[in-house]
């Protein structure tokens, strides 16, 4: 069962953007929270300001983060996703934010993986979960490319 949210005031500090044809509003009502919101944007996000570089028909999520004097609570519309320090918040933001893009990208598949090329073909290597995060995307692939360094040199 989710938590539902109360209604919130409006809030200074807000934009809309999109990563992979997804636009997204993002607010908050503190400058520090802002910076470092900006700084988990993906990887190609394109800030339009406001809404009025997004065609009105399309739908936008807006995910908010505030401070309610205890808890940071984090919102999807008028989901609460996370009631946390700020910490947890933002890494809850982080991985929805990009959930939520990948879900709903129209023209893109979203693979956790590590690729090495080699002799003009890809090496495609899943990365496996844990209960430590995720291996296998960085780590694995870094250690073929050692071994084949290492034969090539041999």
């Amino acid at each position: 069962m989710t938590e539902q949210a109360a209604p919130t005031s409006p809030t200074p500090f807000r934009t809309v953007g999109e990563a992979c044809g997804v636009p997204v509003r993002i607010t908050t009502d503190d400058e520090s929270i802002w910076v470092k919101l900006q700084e988990l944007l993906p990887p190609g996000w394109v800030d339009h300001g406001d809404d009025a570089n997004i065609d009105p028909e399309r739908e936008i999520s807006q995910f908010t983060l505030v401070e309610d004097g205890m808890d940071h609570v984090l919102m999807r519309d008028e989901t609460v996703l996370a009631r946390a320090d700020l910490k947890i918040a933002l890494h809850v933001f982080d991985a929805q934010l990009r959930g939520h893009i990948a879900l709903h990208s129209p023209d893109r598949v979203f693979v956790h993986a590590g690729t090495v090329g080699y002799r003009g073909r890809a090496i495609v290597i899943p990365g496996l979960p844990n209960r430590l995060g995720t291996i296998g995307s960085k780590l694995f692939p870094r250690a073929l490319v050692r071994r084949i360094a290492g034969k090539l040199q041999g």
